[in-house]
């Protein structure tokens, strides 16, 4: 919810400025910033979760391979 009111608030902006762009602009810059920061932070999350999961998975799936390995 609160990034569709970052976003809403954004556009609502631009809309009520007639003249000068370079303000409401700026504030688009650092939503999209946060945005693309708080995006690129939950898909490495994401990622670095399911290799730990296979690492930890793999000694349940694969009790064999995990005794003839070490």
């Amino acid at each position: 919810m609160v990034y569709l009111a970052g976003v809403s608030a954004v556009i609502h902006y631009l809309w009520l400025v007639k003249s000068d762009l370079s303000e409401p602009l700026f504030y688009a810059g650092v939503v999209f910033v946060l945005l693309a920061s708080r995006l690129h932070h939950h898909f490495k999350q994401k990622r670095f979760s399911l290799s730990t999961d296979i690492i930890t998975n793999s000694k349940r799936v694969l009790p064999s391979l995990h005794k003839k390995l070490g």
